[in-house]
Order: structure tokens, then C-alpha cells, then sequence
């Protein structure tokens, strides 16, 4: 599954919580209840991610579910594995 799939995905298929395996890196994280994604192909999130210490920069492998998001289908994840370390991100610089 790749974030563009998610994205192209209407609510009402993303609603049969069809199954997704995606490999992706944390891109922010709201303590609340999400975590931002995003792999090659765009940005996606996770509704409710298991517990974790998620870090902006993480390489993650996720299954679980299609969630059907306000403004884009996300994922409700049954298992998350951290493939790497967190990368540093760099800030563009303006002249």
C-alpha cells in the first residue's frame, strides 16, 4: 500500500477497513492521537497509534486498517514496527 493509494481512496471504501501494509517515516507527531506520515509517494496518518515513543524522522512498517479520515483516508494501525532511527531533518535556509 503506498500513501497515494490511501489518498485516492473515497470514505465509503476506506470505511470497509480494508487491510494496508505501508512502510513510511514520522513526519510529526500529536501526542493526542496522531502521527503524521509520509513515504515516497505522499503523506498519510495514523487515527489512534498504538502506544510509542514516535519521533519525527522514524522509519516505520504499519498494518493495520483504512480509516476514513475528514480530508483524507488514514490508517487505524494493528501492529507498528520502527525499521530505523529518527533522520535528521534539515531546515531550508533562506538568504
Amino acid at each position: 500500500t503506498s500513501a497515494a493509494e490511501l489518498r485516492r481512496l473515497p470514505p465509503e471504501r476506506a470505511a470497509e477497513q480494508l487491510p494496508v501494509a505501508i512502510e513510511a517515516t514520522v513526519i510529526a507527531v500529536d501526542p493526542q492521537s496522531t502521527v503524521f506520515v509520509q513515504d515516497g509517494t505522499g503523506g498519510t496518518y495514523l487515527n489512534n497509534p498504538l502506544r510509542g515513543n514516535w519521533e519525527r524522522g522514524q522509519r516505520l512498517r504499519i498494518t493495520g486498517k483504512t480509516y476514513p479520515g475528514l480530508y483524507v483516508t488514514g490508517v487505524r494501525p494493528d501492529r507498528i514496527e520502527v525499521l530505523g532511527t529518527p533522520i535528521e531533518f534539515v531546515t531550508p535556509w533562506a538568504e
